[in-house]
């Protein structure tokens, strides 16, 4: 099965994936004549794995930003006996 967008390579998509932005199941759910052959039990497993993995990454992506955003015990620590010094 060839996963490509019209004028983008198969390595540039891959390299670019983006669990967010699925193209495979873009394609699925546009009917790209590739997919017209494939059971619809088939395609709507794709289409609810998919979705299960956009909420993933998206809850990940969050966790991510939140940690990103936290401080260190030991610099806040430090922190706080600098100013109570």
């Amino acid at each position: 099965m060839k996963v490509s967008r019209p004028g983008t390579p198969l390595a540039e998509i891959y390299a670019n994936y983006d669990p967010l932005q699925p193209y495979v199941v873009e394609d699925l759910t546009n009917n790209v004549e590739e997919w017209e052959n494939i059971d619809s039990v088939v395609k709507l497993s794709i289409k609810a794995l998919t979705k299960s993995v956009k909420s993933q990454a998206l809850a990940i992506r969050e966790l991510e930003r939140n940690l990103s955003m936290r401080v260190h015990i030991a610099e806040f620590q430090e922190e706080i006996a600098k100013r109570t010094n």
